[in-house]
């Protein structure tokens, strides 16, 4: 008796919810609002967390390191030398 009386409360408490739902508007830019943040936590590989978490990859920290040894390579590669290492070679 007790989960025949529970079935039909939930039930009836389903419906009242679904006739109530159906009377909400929402306006249309919540929807706009709403359909873009799902397209983006859609194509996003970690889902909701990720658009509002910073991204801490060690690759990441690895290109940078890499981007400013390269630099550094190239800007002392680069400079010219004081004296200049040429030198005449003459035959005795």
């Amino acid at each position: 008796m007790k989960v025949w009386l529970l079935s039909v409360a939930l039930l009836f408490g389903v419906v009242e919810f679904y006739q109530w739902l159906q009377e909400v508007t929402l306006p249309l830019p919540l929807y706009a609002i709403a359909g873009v943040m799902l397209a983006i936590a859609s194509n996003s590989e970690g889902g909701w967390r990720s658009l509002f978490e910073r991204p801490n990859h060690p690759v990441n920290g690895e290109l940078l390191e890499n981007a400013k040894s390269l630099q550094q390579s190239q800007t002392q590669t680069s400079q010219k030398p004081a004296k200049p290492i040429s030198f005449k070679i003459s035959k005795n």
